[in-house]
């Protein structure tokens, strides 16, 4: 129990659950003790769409807005912050 699942950043998020399922099974691990956590670009109709397509063989999560990654009880900033490092 290493990792216990992954967040979509980008792209297709239909497709990126599908890919990361299938990458769970062909590694011999059972995707539903992992949890797929959506929030990009994310509304309410969407994660309806993903939560019936996934529902039955993946735990899933979602975050609409920026309070996902930011609940700290500040107006968060609209932009992304990458961590780079240097040597």
């Amino acid at each position: 129990m290493l990792f216990y699942g992954a967040r979509h950043d980008s792209g297709d998020p239909f497709d990126w659950g599908e890919r990361l399922i299938r990458h769970y099974e062909q590694n011999r691990v059972d995707p539903r003790t992992k949890t797929l956590t959506f929030s990009d670009s994310l509304n309410v109709p969407l994660a309806i769409e993903l939560y019936r397509r996934f529902r039955d063989r993946t735990r899933l999560a979602f975050g609409i807005g920026p309070n996902l990654p930011h609940d700290l009880g500040f107006t968060p900033l609209q932009l992304v912050i990458k961590m780079v490092f240097y040597s």
